[in-house]
């Protein structure tokens, strides 16, 4: 397992962050903290996996469903589907990966 901060590519200096709450997920500017580490199992598996969260790998990040709304946030990783994620490395691009839920095909962390 290895550490690493999740960015958008649109805004490489800002970070998935959790939110003071610890239940929600925000993008937040670059700093560092273990707010914004996370840990994935391997980069160049095609196996369903969970992003855990550095200072407690018992949560994940979820796809929190209400309707036709999708949020991220923090659960519990053990047995929550929702939290399980494919990662795709992206063509031609370096340490660039798309995060989709693997239980839900068309749906993507953004």
């Amino acid at each position: 397992m290895a550490t690493y901060t999740i960015s958008p590519l649109s805004a490489p200096t800002r970070s998935l962050n959790i939110a003071r709450s610890a239940s929600i997920t925000n993008i937040y500017a670059t700093s560092g903290s273990n707010d914004q580490n996370w840990v994935v199992d391997s980069l160049t598996s095609t196996s369903r996996q969970y992003i855990k969260h550095f200072s407690n790998q018992a949560y994940a990040l979820n796809a929190y469903r209400s309707g036709t709304n999708w949020n991220c946030t923090l659960r519990k990783a053990s047995g929550n589907i929702d939290g399980y994620v494919i990662l795709t490395k992206v063509a031609n691009k370096t340490n660039v990966y798309t995060i989709r839920l693997s239980e839900y095909s068309n749906r993507y962390l953004t």
